[in-house]
Order: C-alpha cells, then sequence, then structure tokens
C-alpha cells in the first residue's frame, strides 16, 4: 500500500508541475554527432500489458553502464543520452513486434579519440548521428505511457509548412528530471507530390 501511495503521490505531483506549466513543442535544429548505441535487453512485455517502469528501468541501467564503459575507455560523454525504437536491423524490428523484445536503443553523444573508440566492447557500436531538424517536447517527471501519448499527439498535431515528422525516426532524451520526446522533421519533395 505503501508503494501505492508513493506512485500516486509522484503522480499527483507530476500532473500538478504539468499543468503549471504546460509543455510547448519547439523547433530544433541538432548537429552531427558521434553516438555510441546499445540494445537494451529485454524485459519480455510480459502477456498483455507492458511494464513501462521496469523498461524504464533497464533503460537507465544500460545507459549507466555504456558510461562506465566509455569512461574506463577515456571517451567522453558529450551530450544527454537518448532512448530510441530498436529499430535499425531486419532483426530489431521482427523482435520489436513480439513481446519479447528488446524493443530499445540507448544512444549516448560521445566525444572520443580513435584509440577510446577502439577499445569499446563488442556490444557497443559506434554511429554517425546525422544532423537534422526535429520538433521537441519536454514532459517533467517520471515517463509513462500516458505521457508518452500526449508527447506523441502534440508532435503529430503541430503544424508544419510543406514537412511532416517522421515517427520512426522518434527519440527521447532522458534528462534528471523529465523525458524530452523528439521526432525528425522531413520536408516534402515537390517531385514526390502526386498530381
Amino acid at each position: 500500500m505503501r508503494h501505492q501511495r508513493q506512485a500516486q503521490d509522484e503522480a499527483l505531483s507530476d500532473a500538478r508541475e504539468c499543468f503549471n506549466s504546460w509543455p510547448e513543442v519547439r523547433l530544433r535544429h541538432v548537429p552531427e554527432m558521434t553516438v555510441v548505441s546499445k540494445l537494451v535487453p529485454g524485459p519480455s512485455a510480459g502477456g498483455d500489458q507492458y511494464d513501462w517502469d521496469e523498461a524504464d528501468a533497464v533503460v537507465t541501467a544500460t545507459v549507466q553502464d555504456v558510461v562506465k564503459t566509455m569512461e574506463s575507455c577515456g571517451a567522453v560523454v558529450s551530450g544527454t543520452p537518448w532512448r530510441t525504437w530498436a529499430s535499425e536491423t531486419p532483426e530489431q524490428k521482427m523482435r520489436g513486434i513480439t513481446a519479447e523484445g528488446p524493443h530499445w536503443l540507448v544512444k549516448i553523444p560521445v566525444t572520443a579519440d580513435e584509440k577510446a573508440i577502439a577499445a569499446l566492447s563488442g556490444d557497443v557500436e559506434v554511429q554517425v548521428f546525422e544532423a537534422r531538424d526535429e520538433l521537441s517536447i519536454y514532459i517533467p517527471g517520471t515517463s509513462s505511457v500516458a505521457k508518452f501519448g500526449t508527447a506523441f499527439s502534440r508532435l503529430v498535431m503541430h503544424p508544419l509548412d510543406a514537412a511532416y515528422i517522421d515517427i520512426s525516426l522518434m527519440r527521447q532524451l532522458l534528462h534528471d528530471d523529465g523525458v524530452e520526446t523528439t521526432a525528425a522533421i522531413c520536408k516534402l519533395d515537390e517531385t514526390d507530390v502526386v498530381g
């Protein structure tokens, strides 16, 4: 009962904070950066219900593990870590539609020389995150399905001129005091328009 009450108190606090400073969608440019990427292990979705709290805990543990690994190799975290749906390979896409998962990748911006990158273990991948324009919305407090749904709907409904958001390129930046959901903006190419 104490655990339930604590969860309810946190949810009320989050709701008050959200209503007092209603999150706004903003446009920003994200520069190219080097990131370290790691697949987040399970957990299984467990029957019919996905355990968002358990998934958050595993994502947090994976970020901490990757940061520790990077620092031991001489690399430096140079930005806010994020998670994104694990859909970069056909195998990840297939597993993502099952209950087993894994469903997430963590990405951590890094500054490192070639020696540090070469020393990273085989379960992490060094990638280039390409520069892009994106829409972003920050919601304070712990993450939840409801907050993700709110962020998603606000991003999708935000008006854009001759552009759309690519929901396959969404990411969730993991700030200490909340989650910032972003989606890449794609310009409409006039040659792609069917007349």
